[in-house]
């Protein structure tokens, strides 16, 4: 007579390695790309928004809604702090969490991190920045995205278009 029992299979853990160092903590984001640090002096920090750059193959830059070119964003770095020519990771899809530390110091007159609810666009005035007003005449509008609490933002990356 065949038993019905399931079979347990019980193994023991290895010896675990020894810890690593700590290293800054960046942010976290569904879908991201490595990719370099292309401006001359400035690091990027997490909730930056990034661009390709024109001028080097396989780098980003700050994005800025000023002019079509800079506009055209790649995605959110999601890196700590990274110094020119450094590589680190931006996000291009999903949702995206930061601290709201994070987001305070890449949204424009915010602070406490994002607001729920609110729909978030690029920034005309500042390289890198998010901002809740469209921005006006004579520049670009590019939704970034959507924030669903303080911390975390639907990245809807829409087409920009020129005012």
């Amino acid at each position: 007579m065949a038993s019905n029992a399931a079979l347990a299979i019980m193994s023991a853990a290895g010896t675990p390695g020894p810890t690593g160092p700590t290293g800054a903590t960046g942010g976290t984001a569904d879908f991201t790309s490595a990719v370099v640090n292309g401006e001359g002096a400035t690091s990027l920090v997490a909730g930056m928004v990034v661009c390709g750059n024109v001028a080097v193959a396989d780098s980003v830059v700050r994005a800025k809604a000023d002019s079509m070119t800079t506009s055209r964003v790649f995605g959110i770095w999601v890196s700590a702090s990274t110094p020119a020519g450094g590589t680190g990771n931006a996000a291009h899809t999903g949702l995206i969490t930061l601290t709201t530390a994070q987001w305070d110091a890449v949204v424009t007159g915010q602070v406490g991190g994002l607001t729920p609810w609110t729909v978030y666009y690029l920034s005309a005035a500042t390289a890198g920045f998010l901002t809740v007003m469209a921005p006006g005449a004579g520049n670009v509008v590019a939704i970034i995205g959507t924030a669903i609490s303080t911390t975390e933002l639907r990245f809807l990356l829409q087409t920009p278009v020129q005012l």
